[in-house]
């Protein structure tokens, strides 16, 4: 303790190290303190190698079997409670262009009738990949690949190929093909905005 930082800085460094030595000498302090590294970067630590002779033990797989156990159950809490969190901003989210300060006319709101059936495009497929169990409560990757189209944004998910048979139900010309487009990549852009801060807190916390 006579070390001041210097303690500290080593175990935030490889709590993975420190985090058996805690159990070993019953620290509280310094248990803790691994234990919320661990959560904290818990991504991290999955990918580093706890030794570099060793290619199949991540850091996180030499911790002691009960701390992994905990480690891994507070992530996952964690990740599923911001997930809910960025699923539920997603699905009440209205571009600010749709918005009203004062009551407003027909013909006004006739005017954003492209930017809603971008929204309404949007939402019908939001809701497909969670139904068909893409998000984090059903998918083996734990919604991975799903948050990794959210975060990408652009012709990654709703291209305009994918978009053809909702096209087929609802022609209309290619200018308005074109606007309806314009108006889904805003949408797409405001998304990944929403999901980029929480998800990446996730890996680098």
């Amino acid at each position: 303790m006579a070390e001041g930082q210097n303690l500290w800085e080593a175990v935030a460094h490889s709590p993975h190290y420190w985090v058996g030595m805690a159990c070993r000498l019953q620290s509280r302090i310094i248990y803790k303190d691994c234990f919320i590294h661990l959560v904290g970067r818990y991504s991290v630590f999955r990918r580093m190698l706890a030794n570099k002779d060793m290619e199949l033990c991540t850091a996180i797989d030499m911790l002691p079997s009960e701390v992994k156990r905990k480690v891994e159950a507070k992530y996952n809490k964690a990740f599923a409670e911001r997930c809910r969190y960025v699923e539920s901003t997603i699905v009440q989210y209205y571009p600010p262009a749709l918005y009203r300060t004062a009551e407003t006319g027909r013909k006004d709101y006739a005017n954003d009738v492209f930017m809603h059936m971008a929204l309404n495009l949007f939402r019908h497929w939001f809701g497909m990949q969670v139904v068909q169990g893409r998000n984090h409560t059903s998918s083996e990757d734990s919604g991975w690949a799903f948050y990794e189209e959210l975060l990408a944004g652009g012709q990654a998910y709703l291209s305009r190929d994918d978009v053809k048979e909702w096209h087929e139900k609802f022609p209309m010309s290619v200018k308005g093909s074109s606007v309806l487009h314009n108006h889904l990549n805003e949408i797409k852009e405001a998304v990944r905005e929403l999901v980029k801060v929480p998800y990446h807190s996730l890996q680098t916390d």
